[in-house]
Formats: C-alpha cells, sequence, structure tokens
C-alpha cells in the first residue's frame, strides 16, 4: 500500500486503515458510516439525509410551485415574475434552518429544525397574504405611475390624453420597481415553502426531526 494514502482510501479499504494503524480489528467487521450528506442521486435504496444542493434545489421548486398556486389569477407577466420571487424565496428558505443551526454533525436539529418551528411557519398564512396585497398594490401603484408618467392631456383638449416625451430613466425606474414589487409579492411565500421543504426533507431519513428541540 502507498504509504501516502488519505484517510479517505482507508475508509474505503478497511485493510489498508489496519495495515497503517488507523484502525483496529474489530472496524473490519463494522460497516463504515457513510456521510449524512450525500445526495439522493448517490443512493441506490432508501432515503439519505438531503445535502445542500438537494436542499436548495426542492426549495425553488416548492417556492415556485406555491408562487405559481397564488399568481394564478394574474396576468402572464405578473404571474412569471411572482413565479421567479417564489423560486428564489424557496432558495433562501430552504437554507434558512441550517443558517440557524449550523449542520455541524447529523445530529444538529433543534428548534429549528423542529416539527413547532414548521408549525409556525405554517401559522404565518394569514400574515404572508398580507405581505403579498400590500406588495400587489404597490406594484400596481407604479404601474399607473408609469402609465401617468408616458400620458398627459392635450392643452386644446383637456379630455384627450396624448403621449409625451419622458425621460427613458423614469420609466425604467417604475418598471423595475413595479418588477420588484411583484417578484417581492411571492417572495414571502416561497420562503415560508422554502423553509417547511427542508423540514420535510429533514423528518423523512431515519433521524427525522424533533418534536420541539433536541432530544424532544
Amino acid at each position: 500500500m502507498p504509504g501516502n494514502e488519505d484517510s479517505r482510501y482507508d475508509c474505503q479499504h478497511p485493510l489498508a486503515a489496519l495495515v497503517h494503524g488507523r484502525t483496529s480489528p474489530c472496524s473490519l467487521f463494522v460497516r463504515q458510516p457513510k456521510s449524512c450528506y450525500s445526495d439522493f442521486s448517490k443512493r441506490g435504496t432508501g432515503l439519505s439525509m438531503a445535502n445542500r444542493r438537494t436542499h436548495r434545489r426542492v426549495g425553488r421548486i416548492s417556492g415556485a410551485v406555491y408562487a405559481a398556486h397564488r399568481a394564478k389569477t394574474q396576468t402572464v407577466g405578473q404571474f412569471i415574475t411572482e413565479g421567479i420571487g417564489g423560486a428564489v424565496g424557496g432558495d433562501i428558505g430552504a437554507l434558512l434552518a441550517d443558517w440557524l443551526e449550523p449542520a455541524t454533525s447529523s445530529w444538529h436539529r433543534g428548534t429549528a429544525h423542529s416539527c413547532a418551528a414548521g408549525g409556525v411557519v405554517l401559522s404565518l398564512g394569514e400574515m404572508l397574504a398580507g405581505v403579498e396585497t400590500y406588495c400587489r398594490q404597490q406594484a400596481e401603484r407604479k404601474a399607473q405611475e408609469l402609465r401617468t408618467l408616458q400620458m398627459s392631456p392635450n392643452p386644446a383638449q383637456p379630455n384627450v390624453f396624448v403621449p409625451v416625451p419622458n425621460s427613458s430613466l423614469s420609466r425604467i425606474w417604475l418598471m423595475t420597481c413595479e418588477l420588484f414589487w411583484r417578484a417581492l409579492a411571492e417572495f414571502a411565500n416561497g420562503l415560508a415553502a422554502g423553509y417547511i421543504s427542508h423540514l420535510v426533507l429533514d423528518a423523512g431519513n431515519p433521524r427525522a426531526i424533533p418534536l420541539l428541540t433536541n432530544g424532544f
């Protein structure tokens, strides 16, 4: 055996580890644990612990799908914008639990990973609906400002509105503000959906998630 093999080689070859004095004879008969952050695609059977990439992927999908459901009555452009906002929110929401409780080990799940935390997020539905409504109102206000900016009364005929030359920068600013508020309308819902998706993935593996905190 080469003398410079690293620990990964030894983990895959217990006999080599024994020769190099890095393990005991008993370990030859004990199955070596695999990484708790392996991706689903790396396991042939069973449900493994999701890694960061899997959490983000599922979070984006969850956020986008929930945002699409909430935006189903909007126009096509608004639907797409809000869907993107939901996907971004889901991406971030899927990481929040591990930001609050860093995944330093597979036993890191505490209150932020608990069923109680999921219940709190689900209970915010009415508040999130209020945020959604407020953001859409702001977006509509910016759209109205843009329409007003583009048209003005004809001096000769006050009841007739005609296009007027405006600053391109002003139009771009108002359009950007409208898109921002549209995306923000579902960002918060996507954030919640992403957080819940994280808990669902963690609950689906053998160590599951606690009811309230570690050990309970």
